[in-house]
């Protein structure tokens, strides 16, 4: 897992209480996939009532979400300048990130949608 993705997950789930006592080292916030997470989390928790199925929600959510997907892409381009990548390099990083992010997003997402629909007693 992206260790940004993994510090992301770790901060929008903080208020676990479990969950943070767990953890011995406060993760560094990450606004942008912060961001995108509560994007797609956010937008399962609207219409996980909807007659749609967890996955058309979680296609519909990563359309509804790409600027967010694309925000925090070009914020792992500008941290892989300031760390002293060159352009290409940064930009292969960035499609990357996305890359990886397309590929996961839809399963938490879904996992989401189901959470809430069990939470709800939806079927």
């Amino acid at each position: 897992m992206h260790p940004r993705l993994r510090n992301a997950l770790l901060a929008l789930l903080g208020t676990v209480p479990a969950l943070a006592q767990a953890q011995h080292a406060e993760p560094a916030q990450d606004l942008p996939l912060t961001a995108l997470l509560g994007c797609h989390f956010g937008y399962a928790q609207q219409h996980h009532r909807s007659t749609a199925s967890a996955t058309e929600i979680a296609l519909a959510a990563a359309s509804h979400c790409d600027a967010a997907l694309q925000a925090a892409g070009l914020d792992t381009y500008r941290r892989a300048l300031e760390a002293g990548l060159p352009v290409d390099d940064a930009e292969a990083s960035r499609q990357a990130m996305i890359e990886e992010m397309r590929a996961m997003l839809p399963g938490f997402t879904i996992d989401k949608v189901i959470q809430a629909r069990a939470a709800a007693g939806d079927p």
